[in-house]
Parts: C-alpha cells; sequence; structure tokens
C-alpha cells in the first residue's frame, strides 16, 4: 500500500520519504525543526530518529492502526445509565447519537458528557433521585442541559458578570 512503500523496499522507505529523507534514510531535521526549537537536544533527536528507523524497518504502517475500526452510535431514546454501560464494555470515548423520529444524527455524546451529568446530578441533588438521572433518556438530558445553559446565558445577559 501507500503507506507501507513499494513491493521491495522496507516500510522505512515510504516513511523516509514522509520525514523529509531519501532512500530509506530518515534525514536530517536541522536546526530550524520544531523538536529541536522545542528544545529537544541533537544527541536526543537522534536517538528518537533511530529508534523510528528500526521500528519501520521491522513494521509496516497499517500495524500501528488498531484492529477495530467500530463505531457505536446511541439512539437518543436510550436511557443515560444503558449509554454509558455502552462506553465502558465498548471501551469507547465518544459515539454520535441518532435521532430515529428525526431520522438523522443530531449530535455526539463523550465521556465529557457523562463527568458533566454526575457534577449536575450534585449540585442539583434536592431535585432529582440518581435513580432519576439513570432512567433520564439521552435526549430528555439534552433537553434539560440545553434549558439549563440557555437560563445561564440569560442571567449573564441580563447583567450578571462571566467569572
Amino acid at each position: 500500500g501507500a503507506g507501507a512503500g513499494a513491493p521491495g523496499q522496507g516500510p522505512s522507505a515510504a516513511a523516509g520519504g514522509l520525514l523529509g529523507g531519501s532512500q530509506g534514510s530518515l534525514g536530517s531535521l536541522g536546526v530550524g525543526s520544531p523538536m529541536v526549537a522545542s528544545g529537544m537536544s541533537e544527541a536526543a533527536l537522534a536517538t528518537n530518529r533511530q529508534m523510528l528507523h528500526q521500528f519501520l524497518e521491522h513494521h509496516a504502517v497499517f500495524e500501528t492502526l488498531p484492529d477495530s475500526g467500530k463505531v457505536v452510535v446511541l439512539d437518543t431514546r436510550v436511557p443515560l445509565a444503558e449509554a454509558f454501560l455502552a462506553f465502558h464494555e465498548q471501551s469507547i470515548t465518544a459515539a454520535p447519537l441518532w435521532d430515529s423520529m428525526l431520522q438523522a444524527f443530531v449530535g455526539m455524546m463523550t465521556a465529557s458528557d457523562f463527568i458533566r451529568i454526575v457534577r449536575d446530578f450534585h449540585a442539583n441533588s434536592h431535585t432529582l433521585s440518581w435513580e432519576q438521572v439513570e432512567n433520564l433518556s439521552i435526549a430528555e438530558w439534552r433537553a434539560k442541559h440545553a434549558q439549563q445553559g440557555e437560563a445561564a446565558g440569560a442571567g449573564q445577559a441580563a447583567g450578571g458578570a462571566a467569572a
């Protein structure tokens, strides 16, 4: 393939071309390179260059890709507890959201959203029990979150200062 070099050439030949070298060499990055500019010494740069060269001598670029490129799509009618379990069981950190009523993708849910859910619950635990939060659908949570955002924005627009 394009990332693994031409037949008969090692994968490092393709990488050498990408990194400024030729004929399998990684070449010199020179003083103006970002790594040297960031404070990496010439000796450390040479060591890193050599390690990369050795790795690419024995591995094809596609070997660095994950075995599975799975995408987990969540319907917005799924309860938050089930969405969390899907994230955990599938080892994902983000998932596109599908609204079956609109027949369209309507956003993304990320691990940060679950942190926000827990934080919001603790700040407002007097209004909802944890069981009620777990049973909220993704769509219901998104609607509540949007309303809270609008209320906070309205408060700032009315003269509240942003911290």
